[in-house]
């Protein structure tokens, strides 16, 4: 707008009252018609601006969806849409994965644990200490229970709690005016878990000994006692499988069965007489004696059960993430395998 339209316009607004001329009245409307076309124009070039640039855009992405990384891309997209939620990024290179599932390697026949057709049980002669007299110092006595017969007279095992914090439970056994200290059996917190099984048989001819009974504990073991007639001697042989006392054999065997604890399974073991001795045979030693490829490094495990007037040893080897098993009858210093199941 020049100056001399400037001018006019601010007499106008001053001198509201004052007619404008006519000469002045064109040059304002001319004015007024040159601003609206250039805000026209400038409306015309913003919006061809917009236009261009859609369609720029447009083309461009049309271009790259027909390309060979576009049309991938457009695929897993309405994979996602339609409900496939695995996206497929193409043929993928191998070589590129960071986790490589290792193969697994199929394991050879020969390397499979071999269970044999019989074993044969292993047996060590018994090893056994003889029972002292102790002492009672603080000891509290807890309770008393009977332990076995000797001659017709009642053997009385006596509990108490010993002067260690009170909390292991020790036993004194009583025979006539004799007794015997057996320390370590249970503890005091855990009374109920203290079990004594009255055995009372003899064994041998000339050398008799008697197994008088068992008192013991899961957490502590079993304290097996024994009475020597010749010498007149007591013992006791620590085992930590709980006893029962089976005669399928004519041999007044003892089953001794470890529950298992911790890290170690369940496994069995025998108690038998043979040749003036006590003897004991361990299920697991005895196969990895007699088996190819069974040793002591393979987790293995043994339980007993009774069926009809038999004894089945059931045996479970832990090998390469499997587990096998098979049964077997305990048939006089043997195991023969059975069908049996469990």
């Amino acid at each position: 707008m020049d100056d001399k339209t400037k001018e006019l316009l601010s007499l106008l607004r001053n001198h509201p009252q004052k007619e404008p001329s006519l000469s002045f009245k064109k040059r304002l409307k001319h004015e007024l018609r040159q601003r609206v076309e250039k805000v026209e124009r400038k409306k015309r070039y913003i919006k061809i601006g917009n236009i261009v640039s859609l369609t720029t855009i447009s083309l461009i992405l049309l271009i790259w969806l027909v390309s060979p990384s576009g049309n991938e891309l457009l695929k897993n997209n309405l994979n996602s849409l339609l409900g496939n939620n695995t996206p497929n990024y193409g043929d993928v290179d191998e070589s590129d994965n960071y986790l490589e599932v290792p193969e697994i390697e199929e394991i050879e026949e020969d390397q499979l644990p071999t269970f044999p057709e019989s074993v044969e049980l292993t047996y060590k002669e018994l090893e056994w200490e003889t029972l002292k007299k102790d002492d009672l110092l603080d000891w509290v006595k807890l309770e008393e229970r009977l332990l076995g017969h000797l001659y017709g007279y009642e053997i009385i095992i006596e509990l108490y709690a010993g002067n260690d914090d009170m909390e292991i439970v020790h036993g004194v056994i009583t025979y006539n005016t004799e007794t015997f200290t057996i320390h370590n059996i249970g503890y005091v917190h855990d009374m109920e878990s203290i079990g004594i099984e009255v055995v009372s048989s003899s064994y041998g001819e000339d050398e008799v000994i008697y197994l008088i009974g068992v008192v013991g504990s899961p957490t502590l073991g079993y304290e097996y006692i024994f009475y020597e007639e010749n010498e007149d001697n007591w013992y006791s042989y620590h085992h930590w499988g709980k006893p029962e006392l089976i005669d399928i054999h004519e041999k007044k065997e003892v089953l001794m069965q470890f529950e298992g604890k911790g890290l170690q399974p369940p496994n069995v073991s025998i108690l038998s007489w043979g040749e003036g001795n006590f003897v004991v045979a361990d299920v697991p030693s005895s196969f990895q004696k007699q088996s190819v490829n069974i040793d002591e490094n393979m987790l293995f495990s043994s339980t007993y059960r009774k069926e009809n007037d038999s004894i089945v040893i059931d045996v479970t080897l832990f090998h390469e993430s499997m587990e096998y098993e098979r049964a077997y009858l305990f048939l006089d210093e043997k195991l023969i395998k059975t069908n049996t199941s469990n």
